[in-house]
């Protein structure tokens, strides 16, 4: 199995790259930290999953210095270029938000999972909350990659 991993918090990253490495059989486990990198190892290689955060940085960080805007939904805009190239590879969503609010409208995860579903056939997988606290995040996702 090969999973990309895109996620800009590195100690989330640690987390899930941790948990996969020791709950699946894995080939190639990658990760990256921004919108522009996810895409690019999305281009250089087939993933057979790849795990997105939702909110993600435009570009990687250089030190501690941020480079440019950050992507409320990164993540789908991810997906959605996945589609656009009609690469097949499969995803999921993990995020430690409960939910989101663009121009001032609040959209629940059961909102956003919903809306995934319906954009995204079969490519989607699911929306795992992601909690640092709670360890069920981990149950979630065995049951969406098993």
């Amino acid at each position: 199995m090969n999973i990309l991993v895109v996620e800009d918090n590195e100690i989330k990253l640690q987390k899930i790259i941790t948990y996969l490495s020791d709950e699946f059989s894995i080939d190639k486990l990658d990760s990256a930290l921004s919108y522009a990198s996810g895409l690019k190892k999305l281009q250089e290689f087939n993933y057979d999953f790849v795990v997105l955060d939702m909110s993600l940085p435009t570009y990687d960080k250089i030190g501690s210095e941020n480079r440019g805007r950050t992507r409320v939904f990164g993540g789908k805009e991810i997906a959605r270029q996945i589609k656009r190239y009609g690469v097949m590879t499969r995803f999921l969503i993990i995020t430690q938000y409960e939910g989101f609010t663009v121009a001032d409208k609040y959209l629940s995860l059961s909102d956003i999972h919903e809306e995934l579903r319906n954009d995204f056939d079969d490519r989607y997988i699911g929306l795992v909350h992601f909690s640092s606290s709670d360890n069920s995040w981990k149950t979630n996702l065995k049951h969406l990659l098993g």
